[in-house]
């Protein structure tokens, strides 16, 4: 990946306003009255990575979620 797609991932962008705007709301969730920092959204976004990391999946491996419409 080239440093400028890498610059446009969302990957990238989640992590730039962490730092810049890390205490802004990212995601609100209405029915829940639930949200999350972009500093809490980055953390979260990094665990699930994570968690897929120390499961076997690699960069390019396609990976399916099916997930409720929830936090």
């Amino acid at each position: 990946m080239t440093s400028d797609a890498t610059e446009k991932s969302i990957a990238h962008l989640l992590e730039k306003n962490a730092k810049e705007i890390g205490d802004k709301t990212a995601i609100h969730f209405d029915h829940e009255n639930l949200t999350f920092t972009y500093s809490q959204l980055n953390e979260r976004v990094d665990q699930f990575a994570n968690t897929l990391f120390n499961e076997g999946v690699k960069k390019r491996d396609h990976v399916a979620v099916m997930l409720p419409r929830r936090p």
